[in-house]
């Protein structure tokens, strides 16, 4: 219940930050521990070089250390460009809010995401 605590204030607060997100996977069946975002039009590796102290990766899990697309999120239906722009964030036992509320506060000031500010 904790951990899907904070995965609904990360979802809340990504939604309050910026429009046109994509959230993947299932809305109902998931697991507590991460969420899967697409912010469009972004490439998902210029938000981890803008902010390399953020823990996330790029894709999917069974994506990480790959270059190309996700197999599991093309299954899904996204297409390259959304793949791409897409980030998986993950918490466990030690994740508390502060930590939400600081990714959300560094998120909201990375240039690449400035085009999916809502004013």
């Amino acid at each position: 219940n904790r951990l899907r605590g904070l995965r609904e204030k990360l979802k809340t607060g990504l939604v309050a930050k910026f429009k046109n997100l994509k959230f993947n996977g299932h809305p109902e069946l998931f697991l507590a521990h991460n969420l899967n975002v697409s912010f469009p039009g972004v490439d998902g590796e210029d938000i981890l070089l803008q902010a390399p102290h953020i823990a996330c990766s790029a894709g999917s899990a069974c994506m990480s250390q790959k270059s190309h697309s996700s197999h599991v999120l093309k299954a899904i239906g996204l297409d390259d460009e959304t793949i791409h722009g897409t980030l998986r964030f993950s918490y466990g036992r030690f994740t508390i809010e502060k930590d939400v509320e600081q990714l959300l506060e560094i998120l909201g000031n990375l240039e690449c995401l400035k085009s999916l500010a809502k004013s």
